[in-house]
């Protein structure tokens, strides 16, 4: 949700349209062991990714209390800060229609690969400064990821012969929820682009990075992919 203090970044054009897979009727793990490549909040961005993945209508609830938050219609007021939103309580509702009527999906396993490469991009912009999926050196995310992991095509090929992955990012935020619920809501993001990423059920495995930016003061990268292997180190 962008803000007098920025939130997302608008999902890359790179994150392709897959063939759906069926899920049927897969458990629902309660959610995977926190990973010692992450730090502590690294590990409370993907737990509350997950919460939101199995259990979308327990969500909607914490959405309803950052609606309670706003003090207009277009801005809101967390741990003492006022933000200012583009769409305002129309986004939050939209968002909580849409965690109502979604199916649950199963937990994304965290992977160090993937970790890996969205803290490529963390300490490039740390470094270099800029914003969304672009690295200084031109590198997406699909060149990033395949530094630290083998993509398995057969499954996961798009009409283009494209193997897809999913990068999402959050800045200026310094708590997983707060990271988290401005993924969700996408305020001014057309179509959505972040959340449809972190509810897709093709994603098995997530890597989160955080750590400062130098206009934002801090930015979260969330990276995504289906069917691969990781590389030995």
């Amino acid at each position: 949700m962008p803000s007098s203090r920025p939130g997302c970044e608008a999902l890359s054009a790179r994150i392709i349209a897959l063939a759906l897979l069926l899920w049927g009727t897969l458990p629902f793990a309660a959610g995977p062991a926190p990973a010692p490549f992450h730090s502590r909040l690294e590990n409370e961005v993907l737990a509350a990714i997950n919460r939101a993945r199995t259990d979308p209508l327990a969500y909607a609830g914490d959405l309803r209390r950052l609606r309670e938050s706003f003090r207009d219609r277009f801005s809101y007021v967390d741990d003492g800060v006022n933000y200012l939103t583009q769409e305002g309580v129309d986004a939050v509702d939209e968002a909580i229609a849409f965690l109502q009527r979604v199916r649950a999906v199963p937990a994304l396993a965290a992977s160090h690969g993937l970790a890996l490469a969205a803290r490529d991009l963390v300490l490039d912009q740390a470094l270099r400064g800029g914003t969304g999926h672009a690295a200084s050196d031109g590198s997406d995310p699909l060149r990033r990821l395949e530094r630290y992991i083998r993509l398995t095509p057969a499954h996961f090929l798009t009409q283009a012969g494209r193997v897809a992955v999913g990068e999402v990012i959050a800045y200026g935020r310094d708590r997983a929820r707060a990271i988290v619920a401005i993924l969700i809501v996408d305020d001014g993001v057309p179509g959505r682009g972040h959340r449809q990423a972190l509810f897709d059920p093709r994603f098995t495995h997530a890597g989160v990075a955080y750590g400062p930016h130098p206009l934002y003061g801090w930015a979260c990268v969330v990276d995504l992919a289906g069917a691969f292997q990781e590389k030995r180190r």
